[in-house]
């Protein structure tokens, strides 16, 4: 065998190589793309969920959701990389309504999701300040009637107070003053924690309320834009890579398949 022949076999060897490289990248990239959308879709499931659940469930889903979004063009495009390149037939349907998803995804994060987020945060701190301020005019108005009980002179007269302020409390007659009066405040301590039980806005956590500022809030919707922009991108880029070869979104991601027998996952 000449020199010249082992030199065009290895070339040829180290070809065939290479493309089986190509193909296991490919493959391997792909794979990653799909577990970052299943990531996704899991937390867009959490979302529909909470659709009917309170508001502040529903915008702690949707911050959840946003945390996650970025990784959306990118799981996309990983999956989609390198169009019909090395394709199983039944990856046909699937890369190409995904390629025609990217546009509805990109209009969704750029105009539904930011408007439900202000919709919820501008709803939930306009509840919470009405709900602040009752609870501050019962809180003053507590202590007005703590004032009036401690100049009562009998529980006769703490018993009037009670009915006065609408205070249902046991007051029998003949007790100490003392005794009374201490009963009277006692409900009164009541009845505030009766409010603040049955107005979930004023029983936030930490993190709820960070939810509701504006720099979260800023945050939430910027990641939200940002995603639509990049499946923006990601759609014009691909769809003018189709254009340009004259091929269809179908065509283009069928351009190349494979046997199932070489295709290895």
């Amino acid at each position: 065998m000449s020199r010249s022949s082992s030199r065009d076999e290895r070339a040829h060897v180290d070809a065939i190589v290479q493309q089986h490289q190509l193909h296991y990248s490919l493959v391997q990239l792909r794979l990653v793309g799909i577990l970052l959308l299943l990531l996704i879709a899991s937390r867009c499931l959490e979302a529909v969920i909470t659709l009917q659940a309170p508001p502040i469930q529903k915008l702690s889903a949707l911050t959840g959701l946003s945390n996650w979004l970025p990784l959306l063009p990118l799981g996309i495009s990983l999956y989609l990389l390198g169009g019909g390149r090395q394709r199983r037939r039944q990856e046909f349907i699937p890369t190409e309504a995904l390629h025609r998803s990217l546009l509805p995804l990109a209009l969704a994060c750029l105009l539904l999701l930011p408007w439900f987020t202000l919709q919820d945060v501008v709803s939930l701190n306009r509840e919470r300040r009405v709900a602040v301020a009752q609870e501050q005019n019962l809180l003053i108005s507590n202590s007005e009637w703590s004032l009036l009980a401690e100049r009562a002179a009998s529980a006769e007269q703490i018993r009037t107070l009670a009915r006065r302020a609408d205070i249902k409390v046991p007051i029998p007659g003949g007790e100490p003053v003392e005794l009374s009066r201490w009963r009277f405040d006692r409900a009164l301590e009541i009845s505030v924690q009766e409010k603040r039980k049955i107005t979930p806005v004023l029983n936030l956590s930490p993190w709820e309320q960070q939810m509701l500022s504006l720099p979260r809030t800023a945050a939430t919707v910027a990641l939200q834009v940002i995603t639509g922009i990049g499946l923006l991108l990601l759609n014009r880029q691909g769809s003018r890579e189709m254009h340009r070869h004259g091929l269809s979104v179908g065509m283009f991601f069928r351009a190349d398949p494979v046997r199932e027998r070489q295709y290895i996952f």
